[in-house]
């Protein structure tokens, strides 16, 4: 369980964290996850991230994806997405 607690009118926490696909390229990693939002924040369908990766495992960027979205609606900050890699750390 990850606490959301920066860019939000309430605590939220990401839940039921999967890695769902990981690519690897010369200078970086690209690593998908899925997970719940509780309480969510919207009727989001499938929330997400994105990842991308140094080759030492430090976040370069990162995006909220959603299956129904054209824009993220929101905003993970670094302290999550940093709880998010060391998820990816331990799989």
């Amino acid at each position: 369980m990850i606490e959301v607690t920066t860019a939000t009118h309430y605590p939220v926490q990401i839940k039921h964290v999967q890695m769902i696909h990981q690519e690897r390229f010369d200078w970086w990693d690209v690593v998908q996850f899925s997970f719940t939002l509780d309480p969510a924040p919207a009727p989001f369908c499938a929330p997400g991230a994105q990842v991308v990766l140094n080759k030492q495992g430090v976040p370069i960027e990162w995006v909220f994806q959603e299956e129904r979205c054209d824009e993220p609606t929101f905003q993970l900050e670094e302290q999550e997405v940093q709880q998010l890699v060391l998820f990816w750390k331990k799989v």
